[in-house]
């Protein structure tokens, strides 16, 4: 697909251009396989169908998708965005969680009239509060699809976050390694 990406001015990144339903994006590969920053998104502005439907193919494609500058928009905003990939379900996969661990509980941050959203501050007081969180559910019956991220300040070293293609891990085994699994 190398042949379709196109570079900004001055070479700073690698995109694709596309325009869907009239509003112009630029898809920047953040690996040969997985993740997609996407340029041109604003989600303080409602979206068509037919741009959440692109969004939402691009997602199951790439697996991961970054949309850069939002923090802007509002929690109830975020929520919205969240809906357009699909039911927003409860941090932890339980609407009543109760941590089991008192370092937790310094951790959540309830939002009024948000239930389904998770605060974490990472300040003096809780200085790791991001650094071995996780929201995966994956125990739960119908685990979820996906999980909406935003940082709203950066540390100037660290605080990234990381993710890997399992399907690409997958592909690249060998078929005897395959056939042990």
């Amino acid at each position: 697909q190398d042949e379709l990406v196109e570079s900004s001015t001055g070479g700073r990144f690698y995109y694709k251009p596309v325009t869907v339903d009239g509003l112009e994006l630029k898809l920047e590969p953040c690996q040969p396989s997985i993740g997609t920053i996407v340029h041109g998104i604003d989600f303080a502005q409602p979206l068509s169908p037919t741009v959440v439907r692109f969004l939402r193919e691009l997602w199951l494609e790439r697996r991961a998708l970054v949309f850069r500058d939002q923090g802007h928009i509002t929690r109830e905003q975020m929520v919205t965005m969240a809906e357009y990939f699909g039911e927003v379900g409860a941090p932890f996969g339980e609407r009543e969680h109760v941590p089991n661990s008192p370092v937790d509980l310094n951790q959540q941050i309830k939002v009024p009239g948000i239930p389904d959203m998770l605060v974490l501050p990472s300040d003096e007081d809780v200085p790791n509060a991001a650094a071995a969180w996780h929201c995966d559910a994956t125990w739960q019956p119908r685990p979820p699809m996906g999980s909406v991220l935003m940082c709203r300040e950066a540390p100037p070293v660290g605080g990234d976050t990381l993710f890997c293609d399992c399907y690409g891990m997958w592909a690249g085994l060998s078929k005897k390694t395959k056939e042990r699994v």
